[in-house]
């Protein structure tokens, strides 16, 4: 039997919550037992601190698939399941990401950023670069058998777009003018035809004359030498 709505999960202990929906609620729920929920950090870390059968499952709501966002973000406020329980954000696809879950993806990417380097690190890690190649060998070294890297650029020159295809794209391009603007509004576009003469002008003056490159014949010779 395929159930529809909102579902809540209950501990049994201290009372918090998780709220979420589904299209199958019993499929869903099979899927917790399995912990397939990675992408949902606070209900993952819940299910995997006490286990699955510390929380009471509950079917809150059945309601139409057009509703559930709604449906989910009332009844997400209505257990205060963000700032005392389980979910990460207020519910739905629009829902906004808590400030404790803010703070913690501001820290992880804060760890992300890597420092810069003193020099005495860099002259220690290059001192051991040295060290260890100098005594063992690439893996790669010699090897004939390696896949050959596409061309990604021959590639590109001979791939033939779609009609659908090029109206993607050029719906992605109008959404991302509107969005962030023409980065080219207010710049003065290169002179292309004033940049290839001036390349050209530099390849003539650099290219050896005619006479530099060919050797004198023997008629040239006959007529240039003393009777």
């Amino acid at each position: 039997m395929v159930i529809t709505g909102i579902y809540g999960f209950r501990h049994k202990e201290h009372g918090r919550w998780y709220v979420g929906q589904s299209l199958d609620i019993y499929d869903r729920w099979a899927r917790y037992k399995r912990l397939v929920c990675r992408s949902q950090r606070k209900w993952y870390n819940a299910l995997v601190k006490y286990g699955y059968d510390a929380f009471e499952a509950t079917i809150i709501e059945q309601c139409d698939a057009t509703l559930l966002d709604e449906r989910e973000a009332f009844w997400i406020k209505e257990k205060d399941s963000v700032r005392n329980g389980y979910n990460i954000k207020a519910g739905g696809k629009g829902g906004k990401l808590s400030d404790e879950t803010k703070q913690l993806i501001k820290a992880k990417r804060a760890l992300q950023i890597m420092p810069p380097r003193s020099e005495e690190a860099k002259k220690a890690m290059r001192q051991w670069n040295a060290e260890y190649w100098a005594t063992h060998e690439h893996p790669f070294k010699g090897r004939t058998d390696m896949p050959k890297r596409p061309d990604v650029s021959e590639r590109n020159r001979t791939t033939v777009l779609t009609d659908e295809q090029k109206k993607r794209l050029a719906t992605a391009s109008r959404e991302y003018q509107r969005l962030h603007g023409n980065p080219m509004k207010g710049k003065k576009r290169p002179d292309l035809a004033e940049r290839n003469r001036q390349r050209a002008k530099i390849r003539s003056s650099q290219a050896p004359t005619a006479s530099s490159e060919r050797p004198p014949t023997s008629d040239h010779l006959a007529r240039t030498s003393c009777p």
